[in-house]
């Protein structure tokens, strides 16, 4: 489904399903083919939420078409609302509140279907070198999201890790 954003109206959008494993964290490579930021590494699953539809049934569903990965929305942890906005051109224009979440992925990597149309490659790195390349963002090929973004995820992560 293609969605047009050109008029910079703020919208609600699940943004952030970012599946991890003990010490490390699953990053996707968003396909050539995207709009904006194509071949750029992000952290999670994303989304438009559907009119009416639930924040986590939208989360469930997203991460269900773009990795193939089955999850209930009990195991979704949600870390937090985030405002975005980015000026891709003078006509596209992204305002979106990211509605956050975290999930233990709990199967291996090779076992994830990518979603063509989304999704280029996977890959899972270790949180301290995810860590280390966020303070580059741009030279290390990742989404131009805020760096305090990042951490938060690092952080709500590693918290988790020592529970």
């Amino acid at each position: 489904m293609k969605h047009i954003k050109m008029d910079g109206i703020t919208r609600q959008y699940m943004y952030g399903s970012t599946p991890w494993m003990v010490g490390k964290i699953l990053l996707q490579q968003r396909s050539k083919n995207k709009d904006v930021f194509p071949l750029l590494w992000d952290v999670s699953v994303a989304g438009h939420i559907g009119a009416g539809e639930n924040i986590k049934i939208s989360a469930v569903r997203e991460i269900e078409e773009e990795i193939g990965l089955s999850i209930q929305p009990v195991a979704l942890q949600k870390i937090g609302i985030y405002k975005s906005e980015h000026k891709h051109s003078d006509t596209l224009i992204d305002c979106e509140y990211h509605h956050t979440f975290i999930a233990e992925l709990k199967i291996p990597l090779h076992a994830l279907q990518k979603q063509e149309s989304e999704v280029e490659s996977f890959k899972l790195i270790s949180i301290d070198q995810f860590k280390n390349e966020i303070t580059e963002v741009l030279k290390n090929n990742y989404v131009p999201h805020e760096t305090a973004y990042y951490n938060t995820i690092c952080t709500e992560i590693m918290k988790r890790l020592h529970q």
